[in-house]
């Protein structure tokens, strides 16, 4: 069985699955979007699109 990771966010102390986080960032790069620098409509677009890829992969 793989080790499942956590990574504690920041800002709320949420612990994060790394799996996510990893699949958050393939998708900031596939459609070449610097999160921290994007306006709300950039971020809104990669999030959905990164929830909606990721349940669609079952991880």
């Amino acid at each position: 069985m793989t080790p499942f990771y956590y990574v504690i966010s920041a800002d709320s102390g949420e612990e994060i699955p790394a799996n996510i986080l990893v699949h958050f960032r393939a998708v900031c790069e596939r459609n070449k979007i610097d999160f921290a620098n994007a306006d709300p409509d950039e971020r809104e677009f990669v999030i959905r699109m990164a929830e909606k890829r990721f349940s669609q992969k079952g991880a």
